[in-house]
């Protein structure tokens, strides 16, 4: 998998998935600049070329994904109905 900016990534911190910002290549390491797609924090974080395997792509930013529980965003598109609503 090869890394651009806009994609969104996980696994390459544990907590949420990044942003990717900037990708800089360095013998065998790299420079990944990115941003928590909930927190919104930014940072900096150097991985080696073979952990590249461990990052999951999930979609580009921007990009819409169709591959959701169905069920769950029922339950959300009601509660949103009925919140706005009162």
């Amino acid at each position: 998998m090869s890394l651009l900016a806009g994609q969104i990534i996980k696994n390459l911190i544990p907590t949420e998935p990044v942003i990717i910002n900037k990708v800089l290549s360095f013998d065998d390491m790299i420079s990944i600049s990115y941003q928590g797609v909930n927190t919104k924090k930014t940072s900096t974080k150097m991985i080696p070329v073979s952990a590249i395997e461990t990052l999951e792509l999930i979609s580009l930013e921007g990009e819409y994904n169709f591959k959701g529980d169905p069920a769950k965003f029922l339950l959300y598109a009601e509660a949103e109905r009925i919140n706005s609503a009162f």
